[in-house]
Order: C-alpha cells, then structure tokens, then sequence
C-alpha cells in the first residue's frame, strides 16, 4: 500500500463520520469521488457548496462539518493550496461564510498533524493564506497539546515556519504565538506565562515573524479557537485599554512587543462585539445594522482613544487602531456607503487621522473590487493595507496606487 493511499485509509473513519451532520445540508459533497482528478475549479465549487443557506447553530455546523470534509479530501490529493485560496477568496464576499470557515479550519488540524506525521512537515504543506490563516494555527493547537511536545520543541517548529514562509506567506508564526502561550499549564502564573511565550517570539529571525508571533500570544489567554483540543476557560477581555498597559510593561524584543500592541487593539474590537452580543449596549437584535452601529459609535470613539494615548509612539498607536477597527462586531462592514459615513464623523486626536484606521479595517471583509473603490476615494488607506493585500492577493491590483513606501 502507497503511503498516500494509506493516510485515505486514515481520514476516511473521520470523513465517514461527518455523513450523519450533513443528512440536513442541501449539499453533494458526500458524493464526491476521492480518486477523481479535481481542478482548481473544481475544488471552488466544492467550497461553495459549504456556504450557509443562514445564520444559526445549526448552519454553523453544517458549514463547519463540510469544510472539514473539503479540506481533508484535499489535503489527501495534494490540492490544500487550491482549497485555502478558494476559502480565502469565499470568505471575502460572504460574512456568515468567514464567521464560521476560521473554526473550520483549526478543527482540521488534527488530522492534518496525522496526515503528515510531524508538526514540522504538517507546517511545510499547510501554512497558507486561508480563513484567518486556520490551518496552520490548528495543526499547532494539536502540536501543542501532545504529550511529546515540550518548551524545547518550539526552536524546531519555528524553524518549520520560517521555511515555510519562504515558500508562501501563511499564518504559522501567529499560530506559534498562540500555541505558545497554550502549552503552559494552566496554572502557570499569566505574567510569567506571558513571558515565557513572548521569549519564544524572540525565536524568529524576521522581524515581521516575531511580530505576528507576539500578536498571537496576546490573542490567546482571551481567544480559545478550538474546544476540541483546548478545554481552558477564556479569561474576559478587559476593558478602557488596560490590555494596552500589559505591552506597555514588557521588556522583550521591539519586534515582539509591537505583535503585542497590534493583539491588543484586535482583543478591544473583539471586546466590542462581545459586550454587543451580551446586550451591553442595549437589545439590538431587532433593529437594522446602522441602529446597531450607532449603539457602539461611543464605545468606538472611547477604544481609538486609548490607542492613541496610552501607547508610547506613533507606530505603535497605529498597530493597535489598524487591528481595533479590523475586529469590530461583522455588521460594521455590511454596508461600505455607511461605513464611510461612520469613518468620517470620527474626529482626528493628536496627529492622529483616525477616520483612515477605520477604512482601511474593512479590508478583510470587503470584496475586492468594492475596496479597491474605497482606496481610490481614500488614497491614504493604501499603505495601511498594502503589505496584507500583496501577501494575500498579489500586486496587480494594486499597480494603480503608488508605493509611496519605497519613495
């Protein structure tokens, strides 16, 4: 037996057990031949066929179950570049779709791990741009939770990711942030936690690496992906900046420490749809999307303040706005014509253009050509988002815009 026929072997049981979820979605995955040669538009449809017919539990489910399926099919053939990018390119026009293809794809992690036989090689084939980069951060949950894995495994792991970042730009550094930090015991004290992870940022030789890898570590006392493998309660997030201080205290490595600012700002926007969901700002769910904005508008105005005042630079006020507004509650962006509106009103503080932060953070859930629109209407916003678009989508779209960067 080929090893590859034997790792189908493998995932089948774990394919054959989705069929019972999928009984109620309108779908024909279950029907697809495994050894049929799939293009890549081929692997698109089998995607799309995963989108959600509506919000709820039980769509989520659904369209999680069936991404998994998608997935490891593809991993067996080869395809998980072809499938990533069809998920990337979904998720981008469909908010429901991206709010449930992130769990999706830290779900699969496991048997990817499997599939490939060493976090490492795992790393290698599967850190690609997908939704939030899932992949590689739930073959790292998995990684992180075996019992073999121990603080000084993580030189290798990083090293896997530093390779694999040569080949394509993925999300395996964040992931190590995140994995990090959850291989602790629980009962490490959270400073001490918090420093021991950070010092593992320190591992990367890029800066950018390092970056991400701190941005993941402060993601994660506050962000558990996957209740699979992770059974450690979320701490809160907590509120009017105080997240802002913890970077503030570090003494690690500059690189690093910003990742942390760039976390910060991210887990302020997340707070912000928490307290949303929870009725903080009231019972929204009966009104429209912009009577909803308008009930967090304040607590906007109050979060973009504290990354103003309580960071210590420039460039680090900048990381923590550009997440915050990349993170608020999904009806923020579901009308581009009022989210321009709602840009606006936002006044600048200090030399801070903050209306230019809150454009440029719905780039991840704007369709391209729609935020191609914004940024010719908002040519300031190209170089906030310039770095993320090419790494994602290339730079032929952008030829229209000048790298004023590199001038």
């Amino acid at each position: 037996m080929s090893e590859k026929v034997g790792h189908r072997s493998m995932l089948r049981p774990f394919l054959a057990s989705l069929c019972g979820v999928l009984v109620a979605f309108p779908i024909a995955i279950v029907a697809f031949d495994l050894n049929q040669s799939v293009s890549e538009e081929d692997w698109f449809e089998r995607v799309s066929v995963c989108r959600p017919q509506s919000d709820g539990s039980t769509a989520r489910e659904q369209t999680i179950s069936c991404l998994e399926e998608v997935v490891a099919s593809a991993a067996e053939d080869n395809a998980l570049i072809s499938v990533a990018s069809a998920i990337t390119d979904i998720a981008a026009k469909d908010i429901f779709f991206y709010g449930y293809c992130h769990a999706a794809t830290h779900r699969i992690g496991k048997e990817l791990l499997e599939l490939y036989g060493s976090g490492e090689k795992a790393l290698r084939a599967a850190s690609t741009i997908d939704c939030g980069n899932g992949l590689a951060h739930g073959i790292l949950d998995y990684w992180a939770a075996k019992s073999s894995t121990q603080l000084s495994s993580f030189p290798s792991i990083v090293s896997a990711c530093e390779e694999a970042e040569l080949i394509r730009p993925g999300g395996c550094a964040e992931g190590i942030g995140h994995a990090a930090y959850q291989h602790q015991e629980e009962s490490t004290e959270f400073n001490i936690r918090l420093d021991t992870a950070f010092t593992i940022c320190e591992e990367f030789s890029l800066g950018s690496q390092s970056s991400h890898c701190g941005y993941g570590v402060l993601m994660q006392p506050y962000l558990k992906q996957n209740d699979f493998t992770i059974d450690e309660d979320e701490l809160a997030i907590p509120k009017e900046g105080k997240l802002i201080t913890i970077c503030s205290k570090l003494s690690h490595r500059d690189d690093v420490v910003a990742g942390c600012y760039s976390g910060a700002g991210w887990l302020m926007g997340l707070g912000v749809m928490r307290s949303s969901e929870a009725g903080d700002f009231g019972d929204l769910s009966g009104r429209d999307s912009e009577e909803r904005n308008e009930a967090i508008f304040s607590q906007v105005v109050e979060d973009s303040g504290y990354c103003v005042s309580l960071t210590p630079d420039y460039i680090r006020g900048g990381l923590c706005l550009t997440q915050y507004f990349s993170r608020l509650p999904l009806y923020w962006y579901e009308d581009t014509t009022l989210l321009e509106k709602r840009c606006s009103r936002l006044i600048k503080k200090d030399s801070y253009e903050i209306a230019k932060y809150c454009y440029a953070g719905a780039y991840e859930f704007t369709p391209p050509k729609e935020m191609l629109s914004l940024m010719r209407k908002h040519p300031e916003i190209v170089e906030l988002i310039r770095e993320r678009w090419v790494r994602e989508r290339g730079e032929t779209l952008l030829g229209e815009f000048k790298n004023t960067a590199n001038n």
